[in-house]
């Protein structure tokens, strides 16, 4: 028996995620975008919302977050998202 290292398991799950996504139909991923937006507005919009929030910039086939981002800094909030460098999270701003 073989023992897979916990690396080689995460390289090949991110790639199978990966190649499932190619297969969405560009504007189902959009709508789904514009879903996830509603979705976090209706929670975020609520009088004990924070004021804060850390996110990330949607590349490739992700579900788009940049109508979620947009929205939320229209509406006042902080939006903190990983600033890369070479290939990696280096700093938050």
């Amino acid at each position: 028996m073989t023992d897979i290292s916990p690396r080689s398991e995460k390289t090949r799950l991110r790639h199978a995620a990966i190649a499932r996504r190619k297969l969405i139909d560009p504007g189902q991923r959009e709508r789904a975008g514009i879903a996830l937006m509603n979705v976090i507005m209706k929670e975020f919009l609520r009088p004990t919302r924070p004021r804060t929030i850390a996110a990330y910039v949607s590349m490739g086939t992700e579900i788009p977050l940049h109508p979620t981002l947009e929205a939320l800094l229209g509406h006042g909030m902080r939006v903190l998202v990983p600033r890369l460098g070479g290939g990696a999270a280096d700093d938050v701003g």
